[in-house]
């Protein structure tokens, strides 16, 4: 994030208001990752969606979805539910393959908002097999270790305990986690393989 801040104070003007769009994003979003200002955050989603003319513009679904991760990093769950609840709708008319990077980032986001905030796993589990299949279908590996981690736990959260098929997952995970150098979701899965080879 500090890179992309450094990288962005070269830019002087952009008149193109897609790019305009996008580059409000990505400083937005730098920012609040390196500052924790949430506050601040909340502020400049916000003005990047009164400043898209067209709701259906990549950034500005991008925005929606960071109000809801925002929101529920302040433990506002009621306020972070209002803004990923319009993701599906948003993400429908979205051409998703155009935007393959950022729309994997929203599938991984939404999947998370069902299975710990909403806590609807039949969803989770129905959007992550979507996820996976777009992923294949457009040969990214970006998120996928998210996809079989959240998979994995949601499993657990099904069934009450790590099956088979959840510690399968777990490890998938693990595998693409080394291979994207994820440091924080390799973590995540390897606790779990820890806690579980304990047991």
């Amino acid at each position: 994030y500090h890179t992309v801040l450094t990288t962005l104070k070269k830019i002087k003007k952009i008149t193109d208001p897609h790019q305009r769009a996008h580059y409000q994003f990505l400083k937005t979003d730098a920012k609040m990752w390196v500052k924790k200002d949430y506050d601040d955050a909340i502020f400049e989603y916000n003005q990047l969606l009164q400043e898209t003319n067209d709701r259906n513009e990549i950034y500005a679904v991008l925005a929606t979805c960071e109000l809801g991760i925002v929101y529920s990093l302040k433990q506002d769950l009621e306020k972070s539910a209002f803004y990923f609840k319009k993701l599906p709708g948003l993400m429908k008319k979205l051409d998703l393959d155009q935007y393959i990077f950022w729309s994997l980032s929203l599938f991984a986001n939404l999947s998370e908002f069902y299975l710990n905030i909403d806590h609807q796993v039949g969803k989770c589990q129905d959007l992550l097999t979507e996820a996976l299949h777009f992923a294949k279908k457009n040969n990214s590996p970006f998120f996928v270790d998210s996809f079989y981690l959240l998979s994995a736990e949601a499993l657990y959260a099904k069934n009450g305990e790590w099956t088979a098929e959840a510690i399968d997952d777990l490890t998938k995970s693990c595998v693409f986690a080394e291979f994207l150098d994820d440091k924080l979701e390799l973590a995540k899965a390897q606790k779990h393989l820890d806690q579980i080879n304990k047991q």
